[in-house]
């Protein structure tokens, strides 16, 4: 291969050898007498210079959404919103349920000690002391006690006042009041 020679394999620009300038080439008599071509001289127009319209380039195209993509990231926003609420609130219910089981504990205790007391208070000695004591009285026996004869029978009497027969409304309304009276 010389040089400036490509090989069209792979790349076609890729090039073997040396691509600097032969001077013994450029030294060469042969070569003195060439010349340039010269460059065609430009027409200068006149009057109206048309102006060549740039192509607009089309504004990059956004991604749309969706609309029932839209819906899914709210419905998925929503859940997330009410996961969390469901926590704040589990929370807070087992703090109350925590606070509740330690006020029931706390009240076990004290009923604890309430019956204690209560079982204190009536030990028949001493109710039997105090009364023997501080209220001065005597123990009952045998031979203290007393039995009545009477020989008189049992009667009880109701007063109505001076009417024997009250009549039909009076009755209802005696009837009405006791049992008001019996609900009260």
């Amino acid at each position: 291969m010389y040089a400036g020679e490509t090989r069209t394999m792979k790349y076609a620009s890729a090039t073997y050898g040396s691509l600097a300038y032969d001077m013994e080439k450029a030294a060469r008599p042969e070569f003195d007498d060439y010349e340039a071509p010269a460059a065609k001289p430009r027409r200068q127009t006149r009057g109206k210079v048309k102006v060549a319209a740039r192509p607009k380039k089309k504004a990059a195209v956004r991604p749309r959404v969706s609309a029932v993509g839209a819906l899914g990231y709210i419905a998925i926003g929503m859940m997330l919103i009410l996961v969390l609420m469901g926590n704040i609130q589990l929370t807070t219910i087992s703090a109350e349920c925590s606070n509740v089981q330690k006020r029931i504990s706390e009240l076990q205790n004290e009923e604890a000690k309430l019956k204690i007391q209560y079982e204190r208070t009536f030990e028949l000695d001493k109710i039997e002391q105090y009364a023997v004591n501080q209220l001065g009285m005597i123990p009952a026996s045998s031979g203290r006690v007393i039995y009545l004869n009477d020989s008189t029978p049992n009667k009880a009497v109701i007063m109505h006042g001076s009417d024997d027969n009250p009549g039909f409304f009076k009755s209802i309304n005696t009837f009405l009041s006791r049992v008001v009276e019996y609900f009260k």
